[in-house]
């Protein structure tokens, strides 16, 4: 397979290496009685994958390459490439983690047919907010003080600043557009 065959094959199945060591990752912490949270799992194989697929496109196809500016900017489209597939991922990934829908949708197949007064027991305001707050105190992201939370790592904080700035650039929201 000639070395420009090669990137563009890894390229395409990126997704699929993520999942692998996103797998890897994950049943690694099971074996090992590791407590590891999906989000940092998810993280790790996203950077893991980062340094897989950079280093594959090096080795078989950059490290060939003449000029300086080929290199880094060829470097630079594999790691956009890889990144966008990594973000679809990541959105894949945590619409199943933490989708309300989809878990209602099990719970009336669990438990046949429940009333909207039953669904909203389970699944009003007040518990998703406490559900939400509950796992980010877990992640170690919220630290409740009495009846206080406060912001612990801010990772979380700086990404969705980061998403909210571009969703506002390119105008998925009202203020926007103001």
């Amino acid at each position: 397979m000639n070395s420009s065959l090669s990137l563009i094959v890894a390229l395409v199945f990126s997704p699929f290496i993520l999942f692998f060591l996103h797998v890897c990752i994950s049943r690694l912490a099971l074996l090992v009685n590791g407590k590891i949270s999906s989000a940092y799992s998810v993280a790790l194989a996203i950077a893991m994958g980062f340094i897989v697929i950079l280093g594959f496109s090096w080795v078989a196809y950059f490290r060939f390459s003449e000029p300086r500016q080929e290199r880094f900017l060829g470097l630079f489209y594999c790691a956009v490439v890889y990144g966008c597939f990594s973000y679809a991922y990541l959105h894949l990934f945590y619409m199943g983690e933490t989708a309300r829908r989809l878990h209602i949708l099990y719970e009336l197949k669990l438990h046949g047919c429940l009333t909207r007064e039953q669904l909203t027991q389970h699944y009003g305001a007040q518990t998703m907010l406490e559900v939400r707050l509950d796992r980010l105190v877990a992640m170690g992201q919220l630290k409740r003080e009495g009846d206080r939370y406060v912001v612990q790592k801010r990772f979380l904080c700086w990404a969705s600043g980061i998403l909210m700035a571009w969703s506002k650039l390119i105008g998925f929201h009202s203020e926007a557009l103001k």
